[in-house]
């Protein structure tokens, strides 16, 4: 069953869910520290860290469909 995202709105810490846009898919990821506008995430299978711009970082929900995304 394939699930979607609900966007809950920028990245914080306070919320679960950050998920990375990456060539314009959203990948779950997790936030190691944030300055300046810049990320340092991993993702999933990916050995190392990495920077990401704070503005491809969402806080998201996976919801099923017709559970009102």
């Amino acid at each position: 069953m394939t699930t979607k995202l609900q966007i809950i709105g920028p990245y914080t810490p306070e919320h679960e869910g950050p998920h990375v846009w990456v060539l314009g898919r959203p990948t779950r990821c997790s936030v190691i520290s944030v300055s300046n506008g810049v990320a340092i995430i991993k993702i999933q299978d990916h050995p190392e860290e990495f920077a990401a711009r704070l503005d491809y970082i969402k806080n998201a929900r996976e919801v099923l469909p017709g559970e009102g995304a």
